[in-house]
């Protein structure tokens, strides 16, 4: 009975499939493969010459023969005879054909995959007091870069948890060269990325939570996903916390310290409920648009807070345990620090860091209060032996009292975005201070009014809202924004890039610069941008700006080393507590000229105020936290810096 080609091809077909299924076993049945194909061809080259043999004439030392020709091809010139010549060299061919390049492939094969398989961050990490960053978005390079620089607090932030390294996880959807070389290319991390393990999965999987180790970690910090809309970025932030806190061995283990950014302010009650263990929450948008509305209020502050909120140049907030200064008072402690300017305190009241800033001179220090300063480093707030100055009475605090009615301030805000509303309502709790917002954005008007709504109803500040196109320069220039105190362009988040979110923004400052060129007094613009490398673009330019990822980033990796700072971050930015301004030295009844740093702080003092520095609006010059007996020009034209408390 002879086979149909259906059924011979049927079994060809079913023959492949077998094999296919072997070798995608892996390199051991692959290797199995090849030893069995190695046995086989030994054992017909040592058949075929079986009929020559002459020395021993059994099939045994045939195929011996056969096989050290088939993987040594030294043998070949040993032969003798026309038919085991032939078969031999077979035999060497096949050699190098099936033993050699088979077993070479094979090889290679499992070492690339292998190779792969590593590069892709499957592995779980096997470390302990590290610092995990679940998600790869905007904020995680900033929140990387920021760690990294903040040298003295990591070094002190190894010290409380008896570390002698960094490092660094970063859990991304997935893991590819093009990650390593993104955190190689990066100015503030360069060749330190070597030190920063990448792993690949997703924080809403406890599998993958367990694969960076998240319970072992010092901290974990989870920033917003950026790219879409708040309510999709907290979803995926909320269920990241429960991932963390639902996790098996969280009962025996224990949880992490987590920092995390919620972009919607409204969500953080949920996100306290969705973690068991300690927390820190910051509030992006919130934080963001409490910054823009002070900016807003207060022309040029925008440069306080870039230094304050980013590693260049200048001083930042540091936090330090009150240790000997206990039971002092603020204005003594205050002597005790005479390259320092002592802000107030933070105190634990048992769940919680409360914020005491702009306090009473006479403030009592407790045991365990955390101090905050601002200071060009870590070092200068340590207290001196002796005062600097004498304290010859403790200064109390007397609030400034809250600007005088006047008319409401017009402020036009070019572009829309979740921020936006979040700012027109931060504008809506200065009850002493009308405002008057008028909105352009090609988001349709019902869009936006809906997305006010859902924040409460505006009662002070009236809201205009204009479908038009504000990069298109004969629609800005029917808005007529000379007639505006100020001008705030917003990044779009309608795009995912950075660089084209910004687009629109930089070209509406560019019309507007034409447009408001000869203006005897010009508004105020300022720019709220979401990639930082659009900032050279503006650099030297009128406008102010401020890159909220940037900013965000600072906040989200300095409470992650240090978490009393969140209690200082939001008592600066929050409406009702104390805040910076700027004053003239008139107010103090101070006269033009040099003084000293410290007769200055005096005289700010004695209104209940506390002096950080001076602004030089002609140079656009900031000095913060100078020297107590550095001399310190203030002129007219001039603004200190202040941090204040309105009634």
């Amino acid at each position: 009975m002879s086979w149909s080609p259906i059924g011979r091809l049927r079994l060809a077909h079913r023959m492949q499939f077998w094999l296919e299924r072997q070798f995608v076993k892996g390199a051991s049945f692959q290797l199995l493969a090849v030893a069995v194909l190695i046995g086989v061809i030994s054992i017909v080259g040592g058949a075929m010459v079986l009929p020559v043999e002459e020395e021993h004439g059994h099939f045994g030392e045939s195929v011996w023969w056969a096989f050290l020709r088939l993987t040594d091809p030294g043998y070949l010139g040993d032969d003798q005879g026309a038919w085991r010549r032939v078969v031999s060299t077979w035999l060497t061919v096949s050699g190098y054909v099936v033993f050699l390049g088979a077993l070479v492939a094979i090889m290679t094969q499992w070492l690339n995959a292998r190779m792969r398989q590593l590069e892709s961050g499957l592995t779980p990490v096997a470390t302990r007091n590290h610092v995990v960053v679940l998600g790869w978005s905007n904020r995680t390079l900033p929140v990387v870069g920021e760690i990294l620089r903040s040298e003295g607090r990591v070094k002190r932030f190894l010290a409380l948890r008896h570390a002698s390294k960094l490092r660094l996880v970063i859990l991304s959807d997935e893991v590819s060269p093009w990650h390593a070389q993104t955190l190689r290319d990066d100015p503030s991390i360069g060749k330190r990325s070597r030190h920063i393990v990448l792993r690949s999965g997703s924080p809403l999987v406890v599998d993958d939570l367990e694969r960076v180790d998240c319970l072992n970690a010092a901290a974990v910090i989870v920033p917003s996903g950026g790219g879409g809309t708040s309510l999709s970025a907290d979803m995926a932030t909320i269920k990241a916390l429960l991932s963390m806190s639902s996790h098996p061995a969280a009962s025996v283990r224990g949880l992490p310290y987590v920092v995390a950014e919620i972009q919607d302010h409204r969500k953080v009650t949920v996100a306290r409920r969705a973690y068991r263990g300690p927390l820190e929450i910051i509030s992006g948008n919130a934080l963001i648009s409490r910054l823009v509305a002070q900016n807003l209020r207060h022309r040029g502050l925008s440069k306080v807070y870039a230094e304050l909120l980013s590693h260049q140049v200048g001083c930042g907030i540091f936090v330090r345990e009150a240790g000997s200064l206990t039971g002092l008072s603020l204005a003594e402690a205050a002597a005790l620090h005479d390259r320092a300017v002592l802000c107030g305190t933070v105190r634990w009241n048992g769940s919680e860091y409360l914020p005491y800033l702009n306090a009473p001179g006479d403030f009592v220090i407790e045991a365990d209060d955390r101090l905050v300063f601002v200071a060009p480093d870590y070092e200068h707030t340590v207290a001196r032996g002796t005062p600097a100055w004498p304290v010859t009475s403790v200064e109390g605090s007397a609030p400034a009292e809250a600007p005088a009615d006047r008319a409401p301030r017009r402020v036009l805000v070019l572009g829309w975005n979740s921020k936006v509303v979040t700012l027109i309502h931060e504008l809506e709790t200065y009850r002493d201070e009308p405002f008057e917002v008028t909105a352009v954005s090609l988001v349709p008007e019902r869009a936006r009014q809906s997305a006010l709504e859902d924040y409460g109803a505006l009662e002070r500040v009236r809201c205009r809202h204009v479908e038009a196109d504000y990069a298109v320069e004969r629609e800005l220039r029917a808005l007529a924004p000379d007639q505006y105190d100020n001008i705030l362009l917003a990044s779009s988040e309608r795009l995912t890039s950075g660089e084209e979110a910004d687009t629109r923004a930089v070209v509406g400052y560019l019309l507007l610069e034409e447009l408001l060129d000869g203006v005897a007094d010009p508004p105020q613009l300022l720019l709220e941008l979401q990639d930082p490398d659009n900032e050279p673009l503006i650099g030297g330019r009128r406008a102010e700006v401020i890159i909220s990822p940037l900013i965000l980033a600072h906040m989200v990796a300095q409470v992650a080393l240090r978490r009393e700072l969140r209690a200082v971050f939001d008592a600066l930015f929050t409406v009702g507590g104390p805040e910076l301004t700027y004053f003239p030295p008139s107010r103090y009844g101070l006269a033009a000229g040099s003084r000293p740093f410290q007769e200055l702080a005096g005289r700010v003092r004695a209104r209940g105020e506390t002096l950080l520095g001076v602004y030089y609006p002609e140079r656009d010059m900031l000095r913060l936290s100078p020297p107590a007996d550095a001399l310190v020009e203030a002129g007219d034209a001039d603004q200190l810096v202040v941090m204040t408390t309105y009634v």
